[in-house]
């Protein structure tokens, strides 16, 4: 039974960043009202402009930073797991395999939308390489999920994924190599993932990208985001063949990519005279 409720993407974000919210804006309003209330009280009236213009701002990155959260994790047409299922084109009796840092949120909601399918969800979580505090507080509550046919968790890591070469049809991820800060470390994860993949398989990757409509969203945060190039490029190096990419709301890039079967890469390199 599909208990998510509306708003459950959201409190889980705002619950993940609380300090953000409690000392950063929180505090930036505490701060910018003392500064009008000083100001105001001595006649100093360019303090209390700058002041009630700080709180403005506030305000403003306040409401748009829950929106972009609402955006992304509460609108079922925006959810990862929503687009993933559409842009792969999952049939409910399809097996696939999601790779991610134990957050349940997206495999279970996959796993709703199979029937006699099945989704192997693997953590490759690892402090070292995905050092986010915020990370950590959104692992930190998730209770142990209820027992599913339709659903498996494994352990992993971004060297080894427990599972034999070429044996997975398809591969899904979301959210996952933005918070591995380290590019070599991506690298190496999706060089995995390129392994398990059957030659014709599938990876459907969702990330989040530096935008237009992240920096008006955000703010200076959006410029640790890579850039959608970015991603195309490492995709490319790992040795997948892009064949659709999807921008949601221009928030994150949907992409679908190709493990090639053995006799087109052969065939790649004759043709570029290697």
């Amino acid at each position: 039974m599909n208990t998510e409720r509306p708003l459950d993407g959201l409190v889980r974000y705002v619950r993940a960043r609380w300090p953000r919210y409690l000392f950063g804006f929180g505090g930036g309003a505490v701060g910018a009202l003392l500064l009008v209330y000083y100001a105001a009280e001595n006649g100093r009236w360019s303090l209390v402009f700058l002041g009630l213009g700080l709180l403005l701002v506030l305000a403003y990155f306040l409401t748009t930073s829950l929106w972009s959260a609402y955006e992304q994790f509460s609108r079922r047409h925006s959810l990862p797991s929503h687009v993933i299922f559409e842009l792969g084109q999952i049939q409910p009796t399809d097996r696939l395999v999601y790779v991610g840092l134990g957050l349940r949120d997206t495999p279970i909601q996959l796993s709703r939308r199979l029937t006699r399918g099945r989704v192997q969800a693997i953590d490759v979580y690892n402090p070292q390489l995905a050092r986010s505090s915020e990370l950590a507080r959104r692992r930190s509550p998730v209770a142990p999920a209820a027992s599913d046919p339709r659903l498996n968790w494994l352990e992993g890591s971004i060297g080894m994924l427990p599972l034999p070469d070429n044996s997975a049809p398809l591969v899904a991820s979301s959210y996952t190599f933005v918070e591995i800060w380290q590019h070599g470390d991506r690298s190496l994860l999706l060089k995995e993932i390129r392994r398990v993949l059957q030659p014709g398989g599938y990876l459907l990757l969702a990330e989040p990208a530096r935008t237009r409509t992240q920096l008006l969203m955000i703010g200076p945060a959006a410029l640790r985001l890579p850039t959608p190039e970015y991603w195309r490029r490492l995709l490319h190096e790992a040795g997948f063949n892009v064949t659709w990419e999807q921008n949601v709301g221009d928030y994150y890039l949907c992409f679908r990519a190709e493990k090639p079967f053995p006799n087109t890469v052969q065939q790649l390199a004759l043709d570029l005279g290697i």
